[in-house]
Formats: C-alpha cells, structure tokens, sequence
C-alpha cells in the first residue's frame, strides 16, 4: 500500500509554522472558573513532560510537543486533572496550517489545539481539533473547553472537527443549543480500472474520499472531498483526471503476488455495526447502558474487532438525556485463518448531545503472515464511528 504526497506532506505542514501560546496549570483540579494558568517560562516543565510521556522518536506527538516547546520561549501548556493520575494536555495551535479537508472558508474565530491524554505519567492517545463558532457564538474556552474535554460536552454553538495527530480527519460535528445537529465523516472507497466495452472505462486504480454528512442517524449527503490514483491517466466513474498519479494509504512489507491470496484472508473493512446494549444500573433518575458495536469485519467474515462504551444517562424533567459516553476496551471474536491480526487504539473521543453521542476511534489494524518461508508484515489506520441514541 502506498501513501499519496499529500498524506505524506500533511504531518510536515502541520508542524512547520505551528505557534504555541502559554498556559500552564499546577497539580489541582480547575475550579468553575476553568483551567489555572500560569504565565511563567514552561520549556523545562515542557521537556520535563515530553520525557514522562516516553514516547519513542519519530512519533507525531513527539514532534507536535518537541515543536511547541522549540518554538517560543513560552510554550502552550495548559493541563487538566480528569482525575488522579490522569490528565488532559492542550496546547493552541496556528489555524493557518493547512489539515486534510480542513474547513476551507476564513473565520477570525476559529481555534485550533492540540489534546493529549495521560495516565500514570504515560501518554495514552491524542488528536487535533478545530471549532469553528457560530457568528456571535463564543470561544472553547474555560469551563466550556473543560466540558468538552472531559464529559464530550459542547454547550457553545459551531462546528468541531477531530483530527488525528498525523492530520487525517476523523470526523465533523454541529451542535447547537447543546445537541449534535448533523455530524460527517470520512469514508474512503476503492475502484480498480475497467475496459471499454464494459459500460464503463478508466485506466487507473482510484481511491475517493467522500465525506458522509448525517442528522438524526439518517444520510443526508454525500460530498467528494478528494481522490487518488496509482497510475496516470483516468480515475473510476467520474473520469477525473489523475495527471502523474499518486497513493494510497498504509504501511507494510512488499507481498509478492503469488502470495497475495494468503494476504487476502487478512483483509477487511471498517464498520459501524449495530449496537447491542444492557443495563448496568437502571433507577429513576440515572441509569448507565454497555454498548457493544462491530468497528473491524474481516471479508469473508471469520473475525471481527468490536468496541464497548458506557454510557451514563440522567432523567431530566422526566426526559432521559445523556450525561456522558466512555470508551472502554476494544474486543476480538472470530477464527483467524492464518498470522495474526490485531487492532490497536489511537483515539477515542466522545461528542455528546442531548438525546445523541457519537463515539469516534481512530485504530490501527496490523497484520502478520507468512508465505514461502518469509514473514510479511502490515498496517493501516481505519476510523469508525458510531451515533448512539439515548434510547438504543
């Protein structure tokens, strides 16, 4: 699998030109007022915390952390205690740097930073976002940027899009009045190359990136982001034009063809199963649901991956509403054929409304075989999503 230049490009875009601002927060639990800010010179604290985290060289956090501290004498880092042992880590970042599919109209208002989570001192996951307010509409900021960060919460109106820390977009969302109005996402899809007479004729291989836009659970737009191709010449039904080509999207060893047929029994898609739900506590006020959905289906269906929440619920004015959607663990069931297969989680982020919330995963799906006594080995980066109804 090969990767187009501009996924190869956007981690460097995303770094170069970042700006920080500084804010830094001693070891307590933030007040109503938001997080406690500290003006003073951060670099050492900063590299104090880029070492905590232990992340190895080369890693996307490492470089974001390493340019913040790098680049001003006063570094962005503002912390957030969710609870003992466990933070939240953001730092402001330039919104002039371009992301992948990035909101393309001006707006003096928008924000973007960068969130990282940890837990015993250890860097677990973390993501980009970008909020773009309604005209007039407030900043993410204080006890509203708490909310979010902490309960998926968002009491100010706009749109927030997630990002991976590479800068692939994850997802899209509108809340206003405190309930997700639509939320999009990214769908990639694959054609290979057809000959005329066939009713259709393209020459190339083509990847699309779509973004899927839903309101109420229901599809109410599909929208064209981008495309690719492997080779020059024409891409799938829309006949564009691939000028030089490009990539596509992954890593991994080179397999040889005559094994591409074991490679094969690997291969799967992402998913957005249905959900199965149980109570944990049901009384009348609050109740609290475990949530079970397919994320990962293997083609010919021998395994799958799920994901597990908890949703926590609370009765208001004799409505139930959520209060708040918590990942927990990801799960395989099934028979792998042959290797091994495996699925890692980059970030779980929760957007929680009124009477919706949507879980958002960015995971790696890696894989191991062998094939004529050598080992080949693989990875790519799927994304899964899910909206949740307060009643399902």
């Amino acid at each position: 699998m090969r990767q187009s230049a501009f996924c190869r490009g956007v981690g460097l875009l995303i770094f170069v030109g970042s700006l920080f601002m500084v804010a830094c927060q001693k070891n307590q639990e933030p007040d109503a007022r938001g997080p406690v800010t500290d003006q003073r010179d951060g670099r050492e604290e900063g590299r104090t915390f880029l070492q905590q985290l232990g992340l190895k060289a080369g890693d996307s956090a490492r470089m974001v952390i390493t340019e913040a501290i790098n680049s001003l004498d006063k570094p962005g880092l503002q912390t957030i205690e969710v609870a003992e042992g466990e933070r939240i880590w953001v730092f402001p970042m330039n919104t002039a740097v371009k992301l992948q599919f990035g909101l393309s109209r001006f707006s003096p208002d928008k924000q973007r930073m960068v969130v990282l989570r940890s837990k015993a001192g250890k860097f677990t996951t973390g993501n980009i976002i970008e909020f773009d307010p309604l005209p007039g509409g407030g900043k993410l900021e204080g006890e509203s940027l708490k909310q979010y960060l902490v309960k998926g919460r968002l009491e100010v109106d706009g749109t927030l899009t997630s990002y991976s820390l590479g800068g692939a977009l994850l997802g899209r969302y509108s809340f206003r009045n405190g309930d997700i109005e639509t939320y999009a996402v990214p769908q990639e899809r694959k054609q290979g190359p057809m000959q005329a007479g066939s009713g259709s004729a393209w020459s190339s291989d083509c990847t699309y990136y779509f973004l899927l836009v839903y309101s109420g659970g229901d599809l109410v737009a599909t929208q064209l982001l981008s495309y690719t191709c492997e080779t020059s010449g024409t891409c799938g039904d829309y006949m564009l034009d691939c000028g030089s080509g490009g990539g596509g999207g992954g890593t991994g060893t080179s397999v040889p063809e005559d094994c591409s047929d074991v490679e094969s029994k690997l291969g799967g898609t992402a998913q957005s199963g249905a959900v199965k739900s149980a109570f944990i506590l049901n009384q009348t006020d609050i109740r609290k649901k475990s949530y079970k959905w397919m994320i990962y289906k293997q083609s010919l269906g021998m395994f799958a991956f799920y994901s597990h929440e908890i949703a926590t619920h609370r009765r208001v004015n004799g409505v139930w509403r959520f209060e708040s959607l918590v990942h927990q663990t990801i799960s395989k069931e099934g028979f792998i054929p042959i290797g091994t297969a495996d699925v890692t989680l980059n970030t779980a982020v929760s957007h929680v409304g009124l009477y919706n919330a949507i879980m958002e995963l960015n995971c790696t799906y890696t894989t191991t075989f062998s094939c004529k006594e050598l080992k080949y080995s693989g990875s790519r980066n799927f994304s899964a999503v899910k909206n949740f109804h307060v009643n399902d």
